[in-house]
């Protein structure tokens, strides 16, 4: 999770070392997309001194490469 501007971010990282078994992304499914939208819900709800009137938004960070550190790095936004 990360906070700017009004907006909590909760971020789901993926990595692979290749495409061999598909793109990172691949494994964010609809039914993952809806657990992490409840667990971002269950967070605030646990938390409202951090998110009360923040919105909230879940983004996924794809890194495909042998080194994460290395590996190359996509950012989707506003997974719905």
């Amino acid at each position: 999770m990360a906070s700017g501007d009004g907006v909590l971010v909760f971020v789901e990282v993926k990595t692979r070392r290749s495409l061999a078994f598909g793109h990172p992304f691949e494994a964010v499914d609809a039914r993952k997309r809806e657990r992490l939208w409840r667990l971002a819900h269950a967070w605030a709800a646990s938390h409202p001194e951090h998110s009360r009137g923040k919105a909230r938004r879940v983004d996924a960070i794809g890194i495909v490469g042998a080194d994460p550190a290395t590996g190359e790095l996509e950012h989707l936004e506003d997974l719905r």
